[in-house]
Order: structure tokens, then C-alpha cells, then sequence
């Protein structure tokens, strides 16, 4: 994940999450591009929680539209 949705995820600035990446807190990979990418694995171990999805089915929404004529 990008540097700016590792930051927001753990609500954090980008700075901080390069404070973290340079003293080893998050891992990271570079792309072929030459791009850093947090691996989620490490989210884990500063305290990301993930959400889980609700299976209930009144939690799921639909968008009624109307047909194409």
C-alpha cells in the first residue's frame, strides 16, 4: 500500500510513517517503478486493527436504478 494510505490507516502523518519505515517499524518494498510500498503485514504490529465486514444481510445496501430501454 502507498505511503499515504499506510499514514491515513493508522492515522498518522506521511512523515511519521517514514520516521517508522527508517527505523524499521514498517517494511516496505520498492516497485519496478522505483515506488516505496508499505507491506500491510506490517501494519499489524503498530497496532492496525482491520475492520471486519458485516455478513448480515441488513447491512448490505443496494442502488435501485432504472432499467435501460
Amino acid at each position: 500500500m502507498s505511503i499515504d494510505q499506510a499514514a491515513q490507516l493508522l492515522k498518522v502523518s506521511r512523515r511519521t510513517v517514514y520516521y517508522r519505515i527508517r527505523d524499521g517499524r514498517l517494511l516496505t518494498i520498492r516497485t519496478m517503478g522505483g515506488s516505496q510500498r508499505v507491506l500491510v503485514e506490517s501494519l499489524y504490529g503498530l497496532g492496525f486493527q482491520p475492520q471486519p465486514f458485516s455478513t448480515s444481510a441488513s447491512a448490505a445496501t443496494f442502488v435501485l436504478r432504472p432499467a435501460r430501454t
